[in-house]
């Protein structure tokens, strides 16, 4: 066996002279080429000569993510390409990184994104607290003191 990125053989146990198939790996299409177990220049050691496929990546088709919560870019990643999932303006949440799998499946955990809240303020005297008032959807942690 040749060992060449992306490529895939049956060469394990061919003979001298023999030939075997190369092939793309998982989650790479091309053309298989033939090698031919031989001679090199040298006239003494023995390899596998011939083309190596031209392999490419596939675009990933399935879980893309979908909702008006995510703004992302993974349409058109492909084989062993990561993608960035954030949250649409309005929403608020951590960024997450989905990797494109051989099975052309993105791969990885969406962000939990929750719809921003929106935040009035009643005006006060300086002598009084300040009133807010907040419509929250999901869930939220906030700690609230009166230093200044």
């Amino acid at each position: 066996s040749r060992l060449i990125a992306n490529v895939a053989d049956d060469c394990s146990e061919v003979p001298f002279r023999g030939t075997c198939f190369a092939m793309c790996a998982a989650g790479y299409s091309g053309e298989p080429t033939q090698w031919v177990c031989t001679l090199e220049e040298d006239g003494i050691a023995i390899s596998l000569q011939g083309d190596a496929p031209t392999c490419v990546p596939l675009v990933c088709l399935y879980n893309i993510p979908i909702g008006v919560e995510y703004t992302h870019a993974c349409e058109d990643i492909h084989t062993d390409e990561q993608c960035l999932v954030s949250c649409a303006e309005g929403f608020a949440g951590e960024a997450s990184s989905l990797t494109c799998n051989v099975d052309q499946v993105l791969d990885g955990s969406l962000p939990l994104c929750v719809q921003a809240t929106t935040l009035t303020e009643t005006p006060s005297s300086s002598a009084e607290p300040l009133e807010v008032v907040a419509e929250i959807t999901g869930s939220m942690t906030m700690t609230v003191s009166d230093r200044e």
